[in-house]
């Protein structure tokens, strides 16, 4: 299991109106599903779950692409980070 924690300057509101848009971006916003502020995703044998808190964004991910999903987290949070969105 992969444990990603990520620190981020927004409201919980604006991170998840965020995370929303992105994944419906990407084609996979009917596969999240939501609950307040924590969310969960299953898909091609790999789990992520997560919640948004005040100051950071927790992550697990689990399953047989959970190092690439990471990867692709984390690469993706650098580039919201680069523009100044989290």
């Amino acid at each position: 299991m992969q444990m990603i924690r990520k620190r981020h300057k927004k409201t919980k509101e604006a991170i998840k109106e965020l995370l929303i848009s992105l994944v419906q971006q990407n084609g996979l916003g009917s596969s999240v599903q939501w609950n307040d502020f924590q969310f969960s995703a299953k898909g091609y044998g790999t789990t992520v779950q997560g919640e948004i808190f005040e100051n950071e964004l927790h992550v697990d991910i689990s399953g047989l692409f959970e190092k690439r999903a990471a990867q692709k987290l984390q690469e993706g949070w650098k580039k919201l980070v680069i523009k100044g969105l989290v």
